[in-house]
């Protein structure tokens, strides 16, 4: 699956076949932009996923990006307001995923035991943080890929990942 939001531009041409390296290096996400969300728009989305992990030890990767997802060394206080969830996520305006990730039994049970939370209806917890912290708990940090040309020029957020 590629996701690529209408009349992004690149500063920088993409000279080789970005789906081929996925494939020959055995990615599961790669994404070009990691950013900061609201806190305000996501302060349950973090409990919620600690009561996940709670519930299913077994779908947490030994070698996840936790870290990244509750660093709070850049802005403590997004990490205060998100209730220990340090709000980076992959920005979902250009992505590439393995669709097997996303259909298999481990999101799935993730993204139920979201949806009976609730909040995406009473909050904004939106693809990007989901997806975000689903990879980080469930994948090996090392099948996540940064694709380092990028359509804005943003700051990131990568002081774990």
């Amino acid at each position: 699956m590629l996701t690529l939001d209408p009349a992004t531009s690149f500063f920088c041409d993409v000279d080789y076949d970005v789906f081929k390296y996925m494939e020959d290096h055995n990615k599961t996400y790669g994404f070009v932009i990691n950013i900061y969300d609201s806190p305000q728009s996501i302060s349950t989305l973090w409990p919620s996923t600690l009561e996940f992990m709670a519930e299913h030890p077994e779908h947490i990767h030994p070698n996840n990006a936790l870290p990244w997802l509750t660093d709070s060394s850049n802005r403590p206080q997004h990490n205060k307001d998100a209730n220990g969830y340090s709000t980076c996520h992959f920005w979902s305006n250009f992505e590439i995923a393995d669709m097997n990730f996303w259909r298999g039994k481990k999101y799935e049970d993730y993204f139920n035991h979201l949806d009976r939370a609730g909040g995406f209806f009473y909050e904004r917890w939106g693809d990007a943080p989901v997806h975000s912290i689903a990879l980080a708990m469930m994948e090996d940090k090392n099948k996540i890929h940064w694709y380092v040309f990028s359509p804005l020029p943003v700051s990131f957020c990568f002081s774990t990942l």
